[in-house]
């Protein structure tokens, strides 16, 4: 990891990580689950302890998806994603930006690719992000 200091009492963090995944599902339903607002909103969730207060997809070259929700805590989580290409059944890749409350705290570059792997799907996803710090 690199980590670039500012005069100014921040840092930032590059940093990559890969998944692999197999699916007892075909391409289709997997990409459905992550391009469809309802299907996605099944598990693309906070959990106990959250509510949702904003959801908003549109899963298309140039098309943004936006969720927000508050924590128990009080705290509100935004995730804001642009998508740069789409490719049913085959590929996503989108930038997105992560906030608490008012403060950001990353950005990332995501990529998620389908292949069909016996009667299921193989899903190989890759992130990389930007992580600003308070020093």
């Amino acid at each position: 990891m690199a980590r670039i200091q500012s005069s100014q009492g921040r840092s930032i963090v590059h940093a990559t990580f890969s998944l692999q995944r197999i699916y007892d599902a075909s391409p289709a339903q997997v990409f459905r689950a992550l391009s469809d607002k309802a299907a996605k909103a099944r598990w693309f969730e906070g959990g106990d302890g959250y509510t949702s207060l904003e959801r908003e997809m549109d899963v298309r070259p140039g098309g943004r998806e936006r969720l927000r929700g508050r924590w128990a805590s009080g705290v509100v989580s935004t995730f804001d994603a642009v998508y740069f290409d789409v490719v049913p059944n085959e590929r996503l890749i989108y930038a997105y930006e992560m906030h608490l409350d008012d403060r950001k705290i990353s950005v990332s570059l995501a990529t998620m690719e389908l292949q069909p792997e016996g009667a299921g799907t193989k899903a190989r996803g890759h992130r990389t992000g930007i992580v600003s710090r308070r020093l």
